[in-house]
């Protein structure tokens, strides 16, 4: 169990003039319905991917017993930011809304029973015409209290992979070199970054975590020295897959990138990861590659650092978070261990310009 200061309304800011309302009620022991409706006057296309109506073990709400956040148990997905597939992208009018029941306790620890409270809060990534992310709009839930049979909860399938895992030993010779240089890289990438977060340049680590607190600089090292460690590692702490080892689950659909999953331990690259990313390393600032990209994922693990990170905004669109969501946002350490590698300007970052195609 990790623990998580709780703050009024559960720790995330809520947002006034969201148009994107969540109503969450309970259906079963631990089912719940949430019923996401377009409050805006306008039409939105949105990423479904990582939230309501998305069949993947992903986070869709947080829970808390007693101020402390349950531990999530699923998977983090990455998904590209440009030529979206349609099947990636919800249309919803303005007035109108669609349902999504699950199950909390296939990827949450509530074995435990008892009162919890479950709440929702974030960004969804609107689209354009032509399949790419622009822009984002935040949501946010009502709380909702409920009391937990642990008896019944127990009774309730966890989310797990299908079918036997291939490991790692069966990549093709090129993609297991790929893969060992992508470790190799990120070990560095994360120690270099490391090392700027206590005692590099103040104003580029507030550009990305928006604060230059002590503490703050510790927590972001810290949790880089886990990447780099963990990435560096020949332990089983970690398993890092060259290729989906549970197809059958899809979790690598045609849209993603890579994904990690929290109670496995594990990161897996999915196809596109080695047709999109063209570059080891970073060549942009605030682009992407090989190599942030396992940072990214790899703080997705709390076997990296705990509390692992979530996915609250991706891309340029995290520099726009507040302190508190941009230390706990996996993209923000990806920038950072960017901006740090190629010693990026501040001033040339201004037009917020993120090549994704690179």
């Amino acid at each position: 169990m990790r623990f998580v200061t709780f703050t009024g309304a559960l720790a995330l800011v809520h947002t006034a003039r969201a148009s994107l309302n969540i109503t969450l009620s309970q259906t079963g022991n631990t089912l719940i319905k949430a019923v996401v409706k377009n409050e805006g006057p306008d039409d939105i296309n949105f990423v479904h991917y990582n939230f309501f109506g998305d069949t993947a073990p992903v986070k869709k709400v947080s829970i808390y017993r007693n101020g402390t956040q349950v531990d999530f148990e699923g998977i983090h997905q990455i998904y590209r930011m440009t030529k979206l597939t349609s099947d990636a992208v919800t249309n919803l009018v303005a007035g109108a809304s669609y349902e999504d029941e699950f199950d909390i306790v296939s990827n949450n620890d509530l074995s435990q029973g008892g009162t919890v409270t479950i709440y929702s809060e974030g960004y969804v990534n609107l689209v354009v015409t032509n399949g790419s992310v622009s822009g984002t709009m935040p949501y946010s839930s009502n709380e909702l209290t409920i009391d937990i049979d642990p008896k019944q909860a127990k009774t309730v399938s966890k989310a797990r992979p299908m079918g036997k895992a291939r490991t790692v030993t069966t990549c093709s010779p090129d993609r297991q070199a790929i893969v060992d240089t992508v470790l190799a890289n990120t070990v560095n990438l994360a120690n270099a970054a490391a090392d700027a977060a206590t005692s590099g340049d103040a104003a580029q680590f507030n550009y990305y975590f928006k604060t230059t607190a002590s503490r703050a600089r510790e927590r972001v090292s810290a949790r880089l020295r886990g990447v780099a460690r963990e990435a560096g590692s020949t332990s089983d702490n970690i398993n890092y897959y060259c290729t989906d080892p549970w197809p059958e689950q899809g979790n690598c659909k045609e849209n993603f990138l890579a994904y990690a999953w929290a109670q496995y331990s594990m990161i897996a690259n999915c196809e596109l990861y080695y047709t999109l990313l063209t570059t080891e390393l970073p060549t942009v600032c605030e682009g992407q590659d090989e190599a942030t990209t396992a940072v990214h994922e790899f703080t997705h693990l709390p076997a990296v650092y705990d509390p692992p990170t979530s996915d609250f905004k991706y891309s340029d669109e995290a520099l726009l978070l507040g302190s508190e969501q941009a230390l706990e946002n996996a993209d923000n350490y990806a920038m950072y261990a960017t901006a740090v590698y190629l010693n990026c300007n501040l001033a040339s970052l201004s037009s917020l310009d993120i090549n994704w195609d690179s």
